[in-house]
């Protein structure tokens, strides 16, 4: 951004003029208050012969400046004025207009509330905007009436100038494209004005017919982008759905637009972003459907946002996808230590285990690791379509639209708010020192010469990355255990083959003792319980589980494996209970005390 762009900005909106008081320093110049006719703005441009740069900077007496604010490297500590009320501007290629124009506007309104009125006498009192240049409806005098077509002459005489403020600048706006939404020219005619907020009113006929000329073309598709003016004027209609029939449609429409500026020669940088950014906030105060902004929005609107919330969720994340995310917070020369260049694969894998592992188990003060890192979800005031001619007509209810598991926003008592984690809030140090740790232990734990020095602040983090290290080591050992494939229904074929066989063997006395034995009343017999998909062996095992008998013998004579049969019991009854009603350590099988109660009444039992 240039300083020029501000003081066109300070002209358009608020018609002021800059002042250069000091002849002898042509570099500097000042912005005077109209009410308070104090110095707000100071404005220094300084050559700098080695470079071949011109270095702009500004002081803004814009009061107590939010905190937050200051997040901005372009925002620093005045460079020429003195005290607490004042701030400097950087303006170079990082500077963001939207946020100087936003601090410009705080600094008239704080310089506003601090004055006071001055009453000359013969001075004519008026509560009138007298614009600087000729009202269009003064232009019409000059030329015959039948040289304007009607639907011009009726937007022209439409404007009204009330108190001068951009509020009515965006309300002429308004009221003048809604009467114009249909209207159609063929009088082309190539415009070249180059100024902040273009509205109807600052062109003349020939300009205006050829704007209307020139958006007839675009509406069959044909887009010329040899006007940014026409652009800017277009885009202005868009967000204030003029013209469209739809709020995807407009969404459409400017991304057409912005489309066509970006493939042309004579594209914009600043035109192609604000587009962007008026489309975003678009879609947030129209409430699109995500899955439809999205397909219109660049992705990397979305990218801190995005890995800010694989961080705060890391359980499901691939070791590459959340090891790029902490990358993404950490210094630069951190991919490039010793331990990636050795065993890059092994370290990914392990900073990425350390950071689940750690997430799970880390609550100091309060906090999770997440919030120690990066702080909690804070709502600030925002300013939708602030650099824009726009006229909030719709806003009537409260909304409340979320962007994703990091960003949101509400509307409230007439106020948008965006919630989002702040940069303000980051604890950067400590999160960079968190992973120069793990790259420390990693580094010994994987015999990797050349030890990094302890930093005591640092080892907060030492008993989850042990704690991390030992996981993935029991989980690797358990991996190399040779692995038993158990074919369920070879097992059950076997089971059957083995009753024909044992009851071939037995003789007729011990077929009696077994009849007997199950006609005894004082011992219950079951049955399968086939809505649960339990085979009459399975269902007596978990009784005598419940029961808390020893199921030691009925395993080893019917050579069952206690993973299988715990495993068999859980998915039959998973759908009722809603949990694992059984767990094993590999040979004992124990019930979950807290469904024991549940089990017995399935079963038709009592309960305890």
């Amino acid at each position: 951004m240039d300083i020029s762009e501000l003081i066109e900005y300070a002209r358009e909106k608020y018609h002021l003029q800059v002042q250069h008081p000091w002849s002898s320093f042509p570099g500097f110049s000042i912005l005077v208050h109209p009410k308070t006719e104090k110095w707000f703005a100071c404005f220094m441009r300084q050559w700098d012969y080695e470079s071949g740069v011109e270095i702009q900077r500004a002081d803004f007496k814009v009061g107590r400046l939010d905190g937050k604010e200051r997040r901005f490297p372009f925002i620093t500590s005045p460079f020429r004025m003195k005290g607490p009320l004042w701030i400097g501007v950087i303006f170079d290629d990082q500077t963001q207009p939207e946020v100087i124009f936003r601090l410009f506007d705080q600094a008239m309104a704080f310089e506003q509330q601090r004055g006071y009125t001055i009453v000359l006498e013969q001075r004519p009192q008026t509560t009138q905007y007298v614009s600087p240049d000729p009202p269009l409806t003064m232009q019409t005098r000059k030329l015959e009436e039948e040289d304007i077509p009607a639907p011009i002459l009726q937007m022209m005489k439409l404007y009204e100038y009330g108190n001068g403020s951009f509020e009515q600048k965006c309300k002429n706006f308004y009221r003048q494209g809604k009467l114009m939404e249909n209207y159609e020219d063929q009088a082309p005619y190539r415009a070249y004005l180059n100024r902040y907020f273009p509205t109807y009113h600052d062109l003349n006929v020939r300009q205006l017919r050829g704007y209307f000329t020139w958006r007839t073309e675009v509406r069959k598709g044909q887009i010329q982008p040899y006007s940014e003016l026409y652009a800017y004027l277009y885009a202005y209609e868009l967000i204030n759905d003029i013209g469209v029939y739809s709020a995807q449609d407009s969404l459409q429409k400017l991304f057409a637009l912005k489309e066509a500026f970006m493939m042309s020669t004579s594209s914009s940088r600043q035109l192609v972003q604000n587009l962007t950014h008026w489309m975003y906030d678009y879609v947030v105060i129209h409430q699109i459907p995500k899955e439809t902004a999205l397909s219109y929005l660049p992705e990397a609107l979305f990218e801190e946002d995005k890995r800010l919330t694989i961080l705060r969720d890391p359980q499901d994340q691939n070791d590459d996808t959340l090891f790029q995310a902490l990358l993404s917070f950490a210094k630069p020369n951190t991919q490039k230590s010793l331990l990636f260049k050795e065993k890059e694969a092994q370290a990914k894998h392990l900073f990425a285990q350390v950071w689940r592992y750690a997430s799970e188990h880390y609550h100091e003060d309060g906090s999770d690791l997440f919030t120690a890192c990066f702080g909690k979800r804070e709502r600030f005031v925002w300013h939708p379509l602030s650099n824009a001619i726009y006229w909030a007509v719709f806003l009537k209810k409260e909304m409340f639209y979320e962007v994703n598991g990091s960003k949101a926003y509400v509307y409230e008592d007439g106020v948008w708010y965006e919630e989002r984690y702040d940069q303000l809030h980051f604890s950067l140090e400590k999160f960079q020192d968190m992973l120069r740790e793990i790259d420390r232990k990693l580094r010994i734990a994987l015999k990797l010469g050349h030890y990094l020095k302890v930093k005591p602040e640092a080892q907060w983090i030492d008993p989850y990355i042990d704690g991390a290290l030992q996981k993935d080591k029991k989980r690797q050992e358990e991996a190399s255990r040779p692995q038993v494939q158990v074919n369920l229904l070879e097992l059950e074929q076997i089971r059957q083959d083995a009753l024909v066989t044992r009851d071939s063997l037995l003789t007729e006395e011990e077929l009696q003792e077994d009849e007997d034995i199950a006609l005894d009343e004082s011992i219950q017999v079951f049955t399968p319980v086939e809505s649960f998909g339990l085979d009459a062996l399975h269902t007596r095992i978990l009784w005598m589980l419940v029961q808390g008998q020893s199921i030691d013998e009925q395993i080893q004579k019917e050579h069952l494996l206690p993973t299988v049969v715990t495993d068999t019991i859980n998915e039959a009854l998973f759908d009722e209970i809603g949990d694992n009603i059984l767990e094993c350590d590999g040979t004992v099988i124990q019930v979950v005390e807290d469904y024991r109660d549940e089990i017995l009444e399935l079963l038709g039992g009592e309960k305890s």
